[in-house]
């Protein structure tokens, strides 16, 4: 069944200005088989008086209550509509969750930068760790996340990993940015760094004194957030820089020359190429979750190869917005004057603490027909010295369309786990109908006869192996 997003049916009237008034917002909604209004059905309650003076409208609402109706039979509420309350205690924060819960922290860590094979470091030959930065102690999860005791921020992670063998110290050295609220809006104020100068200082000494600094920076649920229209929610901004004086505070730790690794958290990418040029290494962990902290730490010292990669292109700067990917070709990379045009990181971008090798990319056959599948292989091997998972990334270019089409298209992948040394075939299908298709000139779904270019490597702007194929009719 289809749902609304919150009070989204009235807002075809209030806001969106498509309907008159409320009702005639209800009558769009049904027509369009939208099933349920969310939050509350404000919406839908004039459904009654809707249908009683257009009739027409009723097989609308028939199809959508059959829908509501089969999918609570499916989930057997006729029979048991209530829920055992106790069980939730029993289920969530259960430890069978919580381990869950750090595996996709672990896999989700995305390893950016590793200068000279800084990370992992070793606990045995560290005295101690200066952990420095706003998010460094941070409990925040991201938008929608409610607090719990089970957080792990990462200051603890770091703390309960080392132990004993280390010392590790503290400092915050600047906040992110504050924001003030009242009766009607919330108003974002940067802190001037004259007020901070001495929290910065702190943290600089704190870190002179450390064998290694652990910079938390990024930005919180407040700084990347959904803004609501006429309700004084802000939540968008005009750059992607990291806010506040938390760039100062990274030029100033990097100025110590101790190691430094930075750490980025928060629901953004942000344009750090000059911290890419300083740092050491660098890790993103977008928002974690609870667990995040214990898999900074596990990554960090090695008890966890880094395998994530970006979902989404980091830009140099805001104003190469909007930079992905999958650009058409009417859309083709153009360098600006200040810089070129590609992207910090691009999209499926990670490091490992080992290296990979692909290899004899084969196709079971290099011409097709619409219906046939295309089945594939190619192999991978760890040529490192430590196990470690690499994802394969299969794109596929569309030579000659009778549209203009995206260089290239993520059409498959797959995490592949390896030990030291190991080699694994990796098999892939795709089927013309459904990956190689598009919208035609006509707004018709179509596939169209012609040259293709497979195409396979770590990122998408890391293409290793090539391959060309032919669709035929």
């Amino acid at each position: 069944m289809v749902v609304s997003d919150y009070g989204d049916i009235s807002r075809l009237s209030v806001f969106m200005k498509v309907a008159e008034t409320i009702p005639d917002a209800a009558a769009m909604a049904i027509k369009a088989g939208m099933d349920v209004d969310l939050p509350a059905g404000s919406s839908y309650r004039s459904l009654v008086d809707v249908i009683k003076k257009q009739p027409e409208l009723e097989k609308f609402l028939d199809a959508s209550v059959l829908r509501v109706l089969t999918l609570k039979f499916k989930l057997g509420l006729f029979e048991n509509p209530f829920i055992d309350e106790t069980k939730t205690k029993q289920f969530v924060g259960c430890q069978e969750n919580i381990k869950v819960a750090g595996e996709v922290a672990n896999e989700s860590i995305v390893l950016l930068k590793n200068k000279n094979n800084i990370l992992p470091l070793d606990s045995d030959n560290i005295k101690s760790i200066a952990v420095i930065g706003p998010n460094a102690n941070s409990t925040d999860l991201g938008g929608y996340t409610v607090y719990n005791d089970r957080i792990v921020t990462i200051l603890e992670g770091i703390k309960a990993k080392v132990g004993e063998k280390c010392r590790v110290e503290y400092s915050e050295g600047c906040e992110i940015v504050r924001f003030i609220s009242d009766s009607e809006t919330t108003e974002m104020e940067i802190i001037p760094l004259k007020e901070e100068e001495n929290k910065i200082n702190e943290a600089v000494n704190l870190a002179q004194k450390s064998d290694v600094i652990i910079a938390c920076v990024g930005g919180f649920s407040m700084t990347s957030r959904e803004a609501v229209y006429k309700v004084g929610h802000k939540g968008d901004r005009v750059d992607i820089n990291l806010l506040g004086n938390q760039e100062e505070l990274l030029n100033r730790l990097i100025a110590t020359g101790k190691p430094v690794v930075v750490i980025l958290k928060g629901g953004k990418p942000y344009a750090i190429e000059n911290i890419d040029k300083k740092a050491d290494a660098i890790l993103n962990t977008f928002y974690g979750g609870e667990q995040m902290g214990t898999a900074v730490s596990n990554v960090l010292f090695g008890d966890v190869n880094p395998s994530g990669k970006t979902s989404i292109s980091f830009p140099k700067h805001v104003g190469q917005i909007p930079v992905f990917y999958s650009q058409k070709r009417n859309g083709f990379y153009k360098d600006y004057l200040e810089m070129d045009s590609r992207p910090l990181y691009p999209f499926g971008y990670g490091l490992s603490y080992t290296s990979f090798a692909f290899s004899d990319l084969l196709l079971k056959k290099d011409t097709i027909s619409k219906n046939e599948q295309l089945v594939f292989s190619v192999k991978v091997k760890n040529i490192g010295k430590v196990y470690g998972a690499e994802v394969v990334q299969v794109y596929f270019e569309d030579k000659f369309a009778s549209i203009t089409r995206p260089e290239k298209l993520l059409v498959r992948f797959d995490k592949v786990q390896l030990n030291a040394g190991e080699e694994k075939t990796v098999r892939f299908t795709v089927t013309p109908g459904e990956d190689l298709s598009f919208t035609g000139i006509n707004y018709q779904k179509i596939v169209e006869k012609g040259d293709f270019e497979l195409m396979v490597g770590n990122s998408s702007d890391n293409i290793i192996l090539r391959k060309g194929f032919y669709v035929a009719e």
